[in-house]
C-alpha cells in the first residue's frame, strides 16, 4: 500500500512525535508513506527517516481548492512511483485538512481514511462522508464511534482505533526535592482554569518546594494571566511555549494537571501516563483514559477538589509513585504504539479492498 499521511497545522505540530512514531510503524508494516503538512509549518517538523514530507498550501479559497489538491497528488504519486501499482489512500488527521483530503481522494480515486480523534470533528465528517459512498473513519474511543453512528454513518466504515505511545523505561530519578507540577490543555474553559489554579494556589501554600509551569498558548487562550499574579502563584509560575512539542519537560513533571473536558484525545496525557507521571484531570467521555477515574484521578472541577487532589500528590511520594504506575499500566494494556499501528494498518486493508470491491461491481 502506499499512503499520503495528511495532517493540518496544530496536528503537525502538536502531535508530532506521535506522526513520527506512526509513520514509522507503517513503514515497518510495509506501507509507502508520505506525509503532508501545511507549508506554514513543515519546516518546524523534524522529518522521519525514510519518509517524504510534502508541503501543500493549506488556505485558500474554496475554488482553489480542485487546484491545491492536484498539486499535492502529482507531487505524492511521483514520490511513490516505485510502488504506483499498489493501491493508494489518504489518512486524513485534523478538522483543518479534510475537505481537501477528500478532494485529493476523489481526483486521485484513492482511498479515504479519516482519523476522528475529537468530538469535535464528528459532525464534519458525517456530512463529509454523506457525499462519499466509501469512506473509513478510526474513531479515538467508543462514546465518539456512538457519536459517528448517531449521525447516521454505517457501522461498517467505523472502527475503533485508539492512539498509542511506547512505554517508558522507567522513572528517572529525582535528584530534586522540589515538586514540579504542570498544566495543560487548550485554554478553552477559563472558568474550568481559573478553579484549577485556585486549587494549585490552595495546596501551594502548604509547602515551600513547588514550582509550576504551563501551556503557554493556553494561559493566553484561558486569560488567566491576572488570576496567576492575584493567587500570588507568580513567583512559581512559568509559561512554557510549543508545550506539547517540548513533551520531555512535561512527562518528566511530577504531577500533570488537565483542566478541561473538550472531547478530545492528544497524546501528551498518555505519554505523561507512560512516563509515571500521575494526572489529574476532569472527566471526558469522549477521552478513553480520563473516561473513569483509574488511570488518572479525576476531579469534579471545583476548587475543593483540584486542591485535594493536588495536595495528596505533592505531598506524598508514594502515592505520585502509586498513581504513576497505575497510569503506565493502563496505557500499556490499552494504547501501546504497536497496537495503533496494527489497528491503523488493518483498517487500511479493509479501505483498499472495500474500494476494490467497488471497483468490481
Amino acid at each position: 500500500m502506499r499512503c499520503l499521511l495528511l495532517t493540518d497545522s496544530d496536528i503537525a505540530l502538536r502531535e508530532s512525535a506521535l506522526i513520527h512514531r506512526l509513520v514509522i510503524g507503517l513503514l515497518d508494516a510495509g506501507v509507502h508513506v508520505a506525509h503532508a503538512a501545511p507549508e506554514s509549518v513543515l519546516s518546524r517538523i523534524e522529518p522521519s527517516l525514510g519518509v517524504e514530507s510534502l508541503a501543500y498550501r493549506s488556505r485558500g479559497f474554496s475554488w482553489t481548492r480542485p487546484m491545491r489538491a492536484a498539486e499535492l497528488l502529482s507531487r505524492f504519486e511521483r514520490v511513490t512511483e516505485v510502488s504506483a501499482g499498489d493501491p493508494g489512500l489518504v489518512h486524513v488527521i485534523g478538522a483543518g485538512s479534510l475537505a481537501l483530503g477528500a478532494e485529493i481522494a476523489r481526483a486521485g480515486d484513492l482511498s479515504l481514511v479519516i482519523d476522528a480523534h475529537a468530538r469535535s470533528v464528528v459532525s464534519p465528517v458525517a456530512r463529509l462522508l454523506g457525499e462519499r459512498s466509501e469512506g473509513v473513519v478510526l474513531a479515538g474511543s467508543r462514546s465518539i464511534g456512538d457519536a459517528l453512528l448517531a449521525e447516521g454513518l454505517s457501522a461498517t466504515g467505523i472502527r475503533e482505533v485508539r492512539w498509542g505511545v511506547p512505554p517508558a523505561d522507567g522513572r528517572a530519578p529525582r535528584s530534586s526535592e522540589t515538586v514540579s507540577v504542570a498544566i495543560g490543555g487548550l485554554g478553552a474553559s477559563p472558568d474550568d482554569w481559573a478553579r484549577c489554579l485556585r486549587g494549585v494556589a490552595e495546596a501551594a501554600a502548604e509547602t515551600d518546594s513547588v514550582v509550576v509551569f504551563a501551556d503557554a498558548d493556553a494561559c493566553e487562550r484561558a486569560r488567566v494571566g491576572p488570576l496567576i499574579g492575584a493567587l500570588g502563584l507568580s513567583p512559581l509560575f512559568s509559561r512554557v511555549p510549543d508545550f506539547e512539542s517540548r513533551r520531555e519537560l512535561v512527562v518528566r513533571s511530577d504531577v500533570l494537571l488537565w483542566p478541561e473536558s473538550t472531547g478530545e484525545t492528544r497524546s501528551l496525557v498518555l505519554d505523561a501516563m507512560a512516563h509515571q507521571t500521575p494526572v489529574v484531570a476532569l472527566a471526558d467521555r469522549d477521552v478513553s483514559c480520563l473516561a473513569t477515574p483509574g488511570p488518572a484521578e479525576l476531579v469534579s472541577g471545583d476548587e475543593q477538589s483540584w486542591m485535594t487532589a493536588i495536595q495528596r500528590l505533592i505531598g506524598s511520594e508514594e502515592h505520585r509513585r502509586n498513581a504513576g504506575a497505575a497510569g503506565a499500566e493502563y496505557v500499556r494494556l490499552n494504547h501501546s504504539a504497536s497496537a495503533h499501528v496494527g489497528a491503523v494498518v488493518d483498517a487500511y486493508e479493509w479501505a483498499v479492498s472495500g474500494a476494490r470491491a467497488g471497483s468490481a461491481r
